[in-house]
């Protein structure tokens, strides 16, 4: 929850999107957040499932989405965003 002594009165915009759970918290105290509403990206063009179940396109390349996983191993473990995979 926000506490008045910690917030910058010169940076209101940014204390409100850096707190943004606690903002709409206090906006209204019955939101949760839940990561399953989050939009999930496409980042693998095109984008239409095709093949494998509709796990690859027409392209037979596998169709990844901002916040995915790769790899099941500890140590080979992938997240991906932003056309970005970053190791786990």
């Amino acid at each position: 929850m926000l506490i008045a002594n910690s917030l910058d009165a010169s940076k209101p915009l940014r204390q409100l999107t850096t707190n943004i759970l606690d903002t709409y918290r206090i906006c209204n105290p019955n939101f949760r957040y839940e990561s399953t509403h989050n939009p999930r990206r496409v980042l693998t063009k095109p984008s239409k499932p095709a093949h494998n179940d509709g796990y690859d396109n027409d392209d037979y390349d596998y169709i990844l989405y901002v916040n995915d996983w790769l790899g099941s191993d500890d140590g080979h473990k992938y997240v991906t965003g932003f056309n970005i995979i970053f190791p786990y």
